[in-house]
């Protein structure tokens, strides 16, 4: 039977190899970044959806 901890840390494990729970490296320091600049930013990669969904 698994423990209620280790079916945590199972699922932790699979979420975290999914591309989509990984790190921006284009993102990573937008908590340093003016307003204007995390706008700039974000439109940036919302561009980056539509081809990746086709």
């Amino acid at each position: 039977m698994i423990k209620p901890d280790q079916n945590k840390k199972r699922v932790f494990q699979e979420l975290a190899s999914l591309v989509t729970e990984q790190r921006n490296t284009n993102t990573m320091d937008i908590d340093t970044k003016s307003t204007e600049e995390i706008i700039k930013l974000i439109s940036e990669e919302d561009k980056k959806v539509a081809s990746a969904v086709e």
